[in-house]
């Protein structure tokens, strides 16, 4: 997952993303972003996710952490 912050940010169409960034503080961080972000997880990591995941999910590191969980690390 070395470049986690980097393929976020291209769901956000975002130039960067930081652990410590609040996902809310993206405009961009709307459904339409948040189905990018299911799907290239899925197609990325192997590892679904669903809607309600996320709603416990406010920063970038607590979705990486979500992730990084789901896959067994």
């Amino acid at each position: 997952m070395d470049d986690f912050y980097g393929e976020l940010a291209d769901c956000l169409d975002v130039e960067g993303v930081k652990a410590s960034d609040a996902l809310d503080a993206f405009p961009e961080w709307d459904s339409l972003a948040k189905l990018s972000l299911i799907a290239m997880v899925g197609a990325r990591y192997g590892v679904h996710l669903t809607a309600a995941d996320l709603l416990g999910v406010d920063t970038a590191q607590s979705l990486h952490n979500l992730v990084a969980r789901k896959r067994g690390e």
